[in-house]
């Protein structure tokens, strides 16, 4: 029974911290500075999808550009069918269009610069179009040459194998449960043995965070924020850094120094019988 729940343990955490399966979509922000002082911003956003493994990069079907100095509004940007859209007017989306439209007042000793600065955003956009852009991650992306850009890219959704993972960790429990029926009520069953162990990592994680809280910035505070990563580090391998002190991080931590002592328990101790 323990391995038959460990190994049903091991394929949900596969899907929940490997893969990652999901609902997920894609947004593309980025900022640019061209040589005339022109500032253009670049924004996407991509459908939702069902992914089997969380996305690496996203492919994107529209775009909108926007500057200061655009004639008729955003330029609305079909990706796949390499066309631009301003207003009522349609053309193709090349260096040339990009660049009338980017700087309609170029000066000509600046016209050769922003014509290589839209070849460089026309090689982000077929990024965009084929999944192959800078990828998402927290801190963006920054370039300098040949145009200067932050970029900031995003994936956002829900990862859904984590409902997986909370019915993993309820089963161990009913089986604590349905094991109990029959062990005499002087005994320490491994129920008890779980129910204690998670009220006690429960209290330890309250303790320490009500501690930090009442300490002001400074060695104590970070030694006490050091304890709470170790002590909750299974949530932390599972989920990553940023989910270890929410609700699933906490709970998975909690489940697992319950779970362990309770296992052995039951391994290693035979129910006595009424």
């Amino acid at each position: 029974m323990i391995w038959l729940y460990v190994g049903l343990g091991c394929l949900t955490l596969f899907f929940c911290a490997g893969l990652r399966t999901g609902v997920y979509k894609g947004s593309f922000r980025a900022h640019f500075s061209l040589a005339d002082d022109t500032f253009l911003s670049l924004t996407a956003e991509s459908p939702q999808h069902w992914y089997w493994s969380r996305p690496e990069n996203h492919r994107y079907g529209e775009a909108t550009l926007e500057t200061q100095y655009a004639k008729g509004g955003d330029a609305v940007l079909n990706l796949p069918q390499h066309t631009m859209q301003v207003g009522e007017q349609r053309s193709e989306l090349d260096a040339v269009n990009l660049t009338r439209f980017m700087a309609p007042h170029v000066k000509e000793e600046q016209e050769a610069r922003i014509r290589e600065q839209a070849q460089a955003i026309l090689e982000i956009l077929h990024g965009l179009r084929d999944g192959t852009a800078p990828g998402p991650r927290h801190h963006g992306h920054y370039l300098e040459a040949p145009v200067e850009a932050h970029i900031q890219h995003f994936t956002s959704g829900k990862n859904y194998a984590v409902y997986g993972l909370w019915i993993w960790m309820g089963i161990w429990p009913g089986i604590l449960l349905v094991q109990r029926v029959g062990w005499p009520t002087h005994g320490l069953s491994p129920l008890s043995v779980y129910l204690g162990c998670f009220a006690a990592a429960v209290a330890v994680d309250a303790t320490i965070i009500a501690v930090g809280m009442a300490c002001p910035p400074g060695p104590v505070s970070e030694t006490l924020e050091l304890a709470f990563g170790l002590f909750n580090f299974p949530g932390w391998i599972v989920f990553g850094e940023w989910i270890g002190v929410t609700r699933d991080g906490l709970v998975f931590s909690a489940h697992c120094w319950a779970t362990l002592p309770s296992m052995a328990w039951w391994s290693h101790r035979e129910k006595p019988t009424p």
